[in-house]
């Protein structure tokens, strides 16, 4: 059995630190699927970004620069 831990995660906040834009753009970024998410709380609760996916997101957006 694979246990995913809350160090692979971060915040939306933190994952919008590390991009250089807002918390909307993280929020826009998951809405087209490019973010891979959970959210332990259920509905409500707090969204956390998966590190190596947002990673992915910003290597790919460098190599088309």
């Amino acid at each position: 059995m694979t246990m995913t831990t809350t160090t692979n995660y971060i915040t939306v906040r933190r994952a919008a630190e590390i991009a250089g834009v807002t918390h909307w753009g993280i929020h826009k970024w998951i809405k087209k699927g490019l973010l891979q998410v959970k959210q332990p709380g259920g509905k409500f609760g707090r969204l956390l970004i998966e590190k190596s996916s947002l990673i992915t997101l910003l290597e790919g957006e460098t190599q088309d620069e």
